[in-house]
C-alpha cells in the first residue's frame, strides 16, 4: 500500500511538472523559427571604387623632366612647313597630386624656335597647369594608385623673346599620358600647346592671340615623398550588420522574458506540488526518486566523519582490516586501515574529477596524515567497460598519481603515501562508479 501511494505522489508530481511546462510553451512561447542561429562571422573590408584618403601634406609629390621637339606656329606664318620649323625642347614640371584625379604643376619648357623669319630665337615658357587624371579612379592597387594615366591639363603662364624683348601672358593646354612602372617612377608622353599675342616673335597685332608653340616630350616623372592613398572602407555592410544585431537583441531580450516567465510558472507550479506531498507526508519518501541529474553517487562523508569521531579524546582506534603494503614494491602488510576508505571519482578517460568539490575531501584528509603523522595507501582504477586493458592500467596509474599529487601540495611527505593501480575494473553498477581512486589511513608500514 505505502508502494502504491509513493508511486501516485511521484507521479503526480512529475505530471503537474510537465503540465506546466507544456501550458507555458502553449501560452508564451515564440516559435523556433523566430530565432534561427546566425554566425556573425568577421567582415572582410570592402573599399568604395572612387574614394581615397588623402596623406600627409608632403605626400604624393612629382618631379618631370622630358626631352622632346616643339614648332612655332604664328602669325605671319612665314615660308617653311611644319617639320621645318621643329627644334629641340627640355621641359621640367614640379607638382603634387591632391587626389587620385586632380593636380596641380609647376613647369619650365624652353629651348630654340624658328620665328617668322625662319631665324632661331632662344624662348622660355613658365606656367602653372591644374590636371585631372581620367584613369586613375579606374582601377586602384592597394595603395590607391593606378597602372594608368590620361591628364587633360590647362593653365596659364608667362613666355620670354629676350630678341624681341617680349614678355606676354600664355595658355597652356594639352594632354598627358602616364604608365607606372613602380610605385615611384612613371614613364610619360606629353602632347601640348603654348597660345600667345601675335608680336610674340616680333611682328604681329599684340591685342589678338595668334602665335603659338607645339610640343611633344616623353621622359620620366618620379613621386616624391610618401606615394599612395588610403582607401576608403564602404561602411555600408557594417551598417547593415549593424542594424541586424540590433533586431536580433531584441528578438533575444524578448525570448529571455519568455523564458523567464516559463521559469516562474515552473517554479510556482513545483512549489504547489511540493506543498501537498509535504501535506500527505511523502515529500521526504520521493524526494530521491525524483532526482534525475545526479550523475554519481553522492558522497556523504561517512568516512571523514567516523575518522573525525574516532580521533577525539586520546589516541586513534583501528576498525574494518584491510591489507596495507609494507613498502611501494610490496603489498602484504598486516596494518589495519583507520575509519571508511575515501573514494574519488573520474571522469571517463581522464585523470580529473567530476566535481572540484572533492577536493575538500583531499583537504581533509591532507589535514589529518599531518596532524597525526598517518600513513596513506591510494589505489587508482578504471572502467573495463571501455578503453584496452593497457589503457585502462595507464589511466588507473594516472588518477592515483593525481590524488597523490595534490596531497602533496597540502604537506603530505611523498615518502608516507603507497600508490596502486586495479587497470580496468566491472565490480560496481553503473560503469563510471569503477572509475575512481580510493584513499585509506594507516598508523604506519611494517
Amino acid at each position: 500500500m505505502k508502494s502504491i501511494r509513493l508511486f501516485f505522489a511521484a507521479s503526480l508530481l512529475l505530471a503537474g511538472s510537465a503540465y506546466a511546462e507544456a501550458q507555458t510553451f502553449q501560452d508564451d512561447s515564440i516559435g523556433a523559427s523566430s530565432y534561427q542561429y546566425h554566425s556573425v562571422d568577421p567582415m572582410t573590408p570592402t573599399y568604395l571604387d572612387y574614394a581615397v584618403g588623402g596623406l600627409s601634406f608632403w605626400s604624393n609629390w612629382f618631379l618631370s623632366v622630358q626631352g622632346g621637339e616643339a614648332a612655332f606656329v604664328g602669325k605671319p606664318l612665314g615660308c617653311s612647313d611644319f617639320f621645318g620649323r621643329t627644334k629641340p625642347l627640355l621641359s621640367i614640371g614640379l607638382g603634387k597630386w591632391f587626389n587620385p584625379h586632380i593636380g596641380a604643376r609647376l613647369a619650365f619648357d624652353g629651348f630654340k624656335f624658328m620665328d617668322y623669319s625662319m631665324t632661331s630665337r632662344t624662348y622660355q615658357n613658365l606656367h602653372v597647369d591644374l590636371m585631372y587624371n581620367l584613369l586613375n579612379g579606374y582601377k586602384y592597387d592597394k595603395d590607391g594608385l593606378g597602372r594608368w594615366g590620361l591628364i587633360p591639363f590647362a593653365g596659364v603662364g608667362i613666355i620670354n623673346n629676350s630678341y624681341a624683348q617680349k614678355n606676354p601672358c600664355t595658355l597652356s593646354y594639352g594632354l598627358i599620358c602616364q604608365y607606372r612602372f613602380t610605385k615611384r617612377l612613371m614613364l610619360s608622353g606629353e602632347l601640348g600647346a603654348t597660345t600667345t599675342f601675335q608680336d610674340f616673335d616680333g611682328v604681329g597685332n599684340n591685342r589678338r592671340l595668334g602665335d603659338h608653340l607645339l610640343r611633344g616630350s616623353i621622359g620620366l616623372t618620379v613621386l616624391i615623398g610618401q606615394p599612395g592613398w588610403k582607401r576608403v572602407i564602404d561602411p555600408m555592410p557594417y551598417v547593415y550588420q549593424n542594424d541586424w544585431l540590433q533586431s536580433y537583441v531584441c528578438q533575444l531580450k524578448d525570448k529571455n522574458e519568455v523564458l523567464e516567465r516559463k521559469m516562474a510558472k515552473d517554479k510556482a507550479a513545483m512549489n504547489e506540488m511540493k506543498k501537498i506531498l509535504e501535506i500527505k507526508g511523502l515529500l521526504e519518501a520521493i524526494s530521491d526518486s525524483t532526482d534525475t541529474k545526479r550523475f554519481y553517487p553522492k558522497n556523504n562523508y561517512s568516512g571523514l566523519n567516523a575518522l573525525r569521531a574516532r580521533m577525539k579524546g586520546n589516541g586513534l582506534a583501528q576498525t574494518d582490516s584491510q591489507p596495507v603494503p609494507t613498502n611501494p614494491a610490496d603489498s602484504t602488510g598486516q596494518n589495519e586501515y583507520i575509519g571508511v576508505p575515501v573514494n574519488f571519482f573520474f571522469k571517463l578517460n581522464t585523470a580529473e574529477l567530476t566535481s572540484k568539490a572533492q577536493h575538500l575531501n583531499i583537504a581533509e584528509i591532507a589535514k589529518v596524515a599531518k596532524k597525526h603523522n598517518l600513513y596513506v595507501r591510494i589505489v587508482g582504477a578504471a572502467d573495463k567497460a571501455t578503453g584496452t586493458e593497457e589503457r585502462n592500467k595507464r589511466l588507473s596509474e594516472s588518477r592515483a598519481s593525481y590524488i597523490a599529487g595534490q596531497l602533496e601540495k597540502r604537506g603530505v611527505p611523498k615518502e608516507q603515501m603507497v600508490l596502486e593501480a586495479l587497470g580496468g575494473i566491472s565490480r560496481f553498477k553503473p560503469e563510471e562508479i569503477n572509475r575512481y581512486t580510493r584513499v585509506m589511513l594507516y598508523h604506519s608500514l611494517p
